[in-house]
């Protein structure tokens, strides 16, 4: 018996043909969410395109991160993106008079305090997002590798962080295809 099937016989058993419509309204409006192409993803609050690959999908923040402490990838004020093999990412950003050596070292610090994070990552490597200079982290965090690039462009910080379930080459590969897609707006 298909999973259609099961949810169909289910509903008929409970006698749900509204809530039976609400979930397959909604199974159908998710399928929908990961393009097969590739697409345009423009932050509205941190100042970003992401010309993301074919088969990832993303989702805006809520609201714009108030800067208190580090986000989490649960939390409703990041942009959100979903890869292949389970990797996630998160945007956000604010405005900074900070140099990036000194954000780099204030966000990972904050992920310290915050999250239980080292607070010395695993590595640290100069790379560039949107053809800004950043710098590239890599720790593993509550038993998570998570990678980080960390921009600041005209007094701008963005970063994005990813979660890379997996912990593989290629997990990290495709946050690095993602990165790669970053312009950031002037």
């Amino acid at each position: 018996m298909t999973t259609m099937e099961k949810v169909s016989d289910a509903a008929r058993r409970i006698g749900a043909v509204p809530a039976l419509a609400a979930l397959l309204a909604a199974a159908g409006a998710l399928a929908g969410c990961a393009s097969s192409a590739p697409t345009t993803f423009t932050s509205q609050d941190y100042g970003y395109s992401a010309a993301l690959p074919a088969g990832w999908s993303s989702h805006s923040a809520g609201y714009k991160w108030p800067g208190l402490v580090s986000p989490s990838f649960e939390d409703s004020d990041v942009d959100l993106f979903t890869g292949p093999n389970g990797i996630v990412v998160m945007g956000y950003g604010t405005a900074t008079p900070q140099s990036l050596a000194a954000y780099t070292k204030a966000t990972v610090q904050a992920a310290a305090t915050d999250h239980q994070c080292p607070a010395v990552p695993a590595s640290d490597q100069a790379i560039t997002v949107g053809g800004a200079p950043a710098r590239l982290l890599s720790t593993r965090c509550q038993g998570l590798p998570i990678e980080t690039a960390i921009t600041i462009h005209g007094g701008k910080a963005v970063v994005f962080a990813s979660q890379i379930p997996s912990g593989t080459g290629a997990g990290r590969a495709a946050f690095r295809r993602f990165l790669a897609g970053i312009r950031i707006q002037r």
